[in-house]
């Protein structure tokens, strides 16, 4: 099984980025960072994954062109690379919507039979009910924030690919 990862340095991508290493082995991965981190603690992060010599494509999905002859093939595609600060008002946090889109399509003519794994977030829905009910798969879609908004936005860019390319 090999792995194209995006947000290797945050903090679901990191962890499961070493245990994909020990599970499939480092030559089974390859991470696409952007060319640094956007905080102190994801920049170590980087340096790590650099360090222990993970096979790295450097860039910014949101403003950059991917070039996919760079790209080695893959069977699975897990998409965490995210702006995850659910309350700044970043033009970053469309990295989330924008960058998404901009990453599929640049891997449009390699994802035909792949599976692609995408973190999305409660904030889709963010609802507020009195009787705090669990939230289930029929709960209505109401973000409050940008963040919620960018990742419903970059679920239906998912749906959307997914029929485009199987």
């Amino acid at each position: 099984m090999k792995f194209l990862i995006t947000g290797a340095s945050g903090g679901i991508g990191f962890p499961l980025t070493h245990h994909l290493s020990k599970l499939y082995g480092k030559r089974n991965l390859q991470l696409i960072l952007p060319p640094k981190g956007f905080h102190e603690k994801e920049n170590k992060r980087h340096l790590v994954l650099f360090e222990e010599g993970f096979d790295v494509v450097i860039n910014d999905i949101l403003h950059q062109d991917l070039d996919i002859k760079a790209i080695k093939p893959f069977d699975v595609l897990i998409h965490l690379a995210a702006f995850t600060e659910t309350e700044t008002d970043s033009p970053r946090v469309h990295v989330n919507d924008i960058g998404t889109k901009r990453l599929l399509n640049a891997l449009k003519p390699l994802l035909p039979g792949k599976r692609v794994i995408y973190t999305s977030s409660v904030a889709t829905i963010d609802r507020s009910y009195p009787d705090n009910t669990p939230i289930t798969e029929n709960h209505p879609h109401k973000p409050r924030t940008v963040y919620g908004l960018t990742k419903l936005k970059a679920e239906s860019i998912i749906k959307k690919h997914a029929k485009e390319t199987g």
